[in-house]
């Protein structure tokens, strides 16, 4: 993304399909899949020595929160943009055990998503 403050938008771009010969509503996507950076300050990168390390910042890093802030970003947009109507699943790899709780919490305060844990 051109813009790090998106994660969808422009992407699956909704309002503005490239497919003319369908409505908004026949375009719907399977699932989602992402991984996202994991660390809020690159300084974090480091901390394995064991694992080489060929990521560009703007991959590894997301000052907003690290993957906490990015799914948070995530979970906004899908609102937002509404996608919970449009795509049946939306999977992302999480680097740290510790993010699980702050997540869940994420997803359990929203009330567009249903079965989750």
């Amino acid at each position: 993304q051109k813009n790090h403050k998106q994660i969808f938008k422009d992407i699956l771009d909704l309002d503005e399909s490239k497919d003319e010969n369908k409505s908004q509503d026949e375009i719907l996507f399977d699932f989602t899949v992402c991984n996202p950076p994991f660390f809020e300050h690159l300084e974090e990168t480091g901390l394995n020595k064991q694992r080489a390390n060929n990521a560009t910042e703007s991959e590894l890093v997301y000052s907003d929160g690290g993957e906490v802030g990015f799914i948070k970003l995530m979970i906004d947009e899908i609102k937002q943009l509404r996608l919970y109507n449009k795509c049946g699943w939306f999977t992302t790899m999480l680097g740290k055990k510790s993010s699980i709780k702050a997540i869940k919490h994420l997803l359990n305060k929203q009330k567009v998503f249903d079965d989750i844990f």
